[in-house]
């Protein structure tokens, strides 16, 4: 499911709260990995994601929501059992 925080929302916690939620929710329905995708020109969340413990694996090009071919960049966490 495709969650997004607003720019100006930024720097109140809402994304971290976001991410555990996240997080939580996978870990109780016993998924293996969290996928994160991130438009390459955010770097807050590019910042963020790895202090999450995140850890970049690629780069690719999505058409979404208006953005055509923008380029992203993706991020994964294994979950422990």
């Amino acid at each position: 499911q495709r969650q997004m925080c607003k720019e100006t929302d930024q720097g109140k916690g809402i994304a971290r709260q976001l991410i555990h939620e996240a997080l939580c929710l996978c870990k109780e329905n016993g998924k293996k990995v969290l996928r994160l995708d991130v438009i390459g020109t955010n770097t807050v969340a590019k910042k963020l994601y790895p202090s999450q413990g995140f850890v970049f694996c690629d780069t690719g090009h999505l058409s979404i929501r208006g953005y055509e071919d923008m380029e992203f960049l993706f991020y994964e966490q294994r979950l422990s059992k």
